[in-house]
């Protein structure tokens, strides 16, 4: 992988864990802790799953997915934009390092 790739493949793998916690704390104060509220994309969908069997293939996850995987798929659909203001929420909130 090039440097601009493994340093996104990191960046998501950072937020996928705090988004993870995030979705549970929701959890923990909505229902059952152990359950995630949401996720942000459908993979039943027959062109997301696609996409989804393809990454499934690439990076070597299991299947099925636990919260974390999942999510680092999610995460990894979106524009780099997008990502980088998740990390900067995630910043400001003083959760991820400067440098992540």
């Amino acid at each position: 992988m090039s440097a601009p790739a493994d340093e996104r493949r990191q960046l998501i793998d950072q937020l996928a864990a705090l988004v993870v916690e995030d979705r549970r704390e929701a959890a923990a104060k909505e229902r059952d802790p152990r359950k995630t509220p949401y996720y942000l994309l459908n993979i039943s969908h027959p062109v997301l799953r696609q996409f989804y069997l393809d990454y499934m293939s690439k990076t070597g996850e299991t299947s099925p997915p636990g919260d974390l995987g999942r999510t680092r798929f999610e995460l990894s659909m979106l524009h780099p934009t997008v990502l980088r203001s998740l990390a900067e929420h995630y910043k400001r909130n003083g959760r991820l390092q400067n440098d992540g």
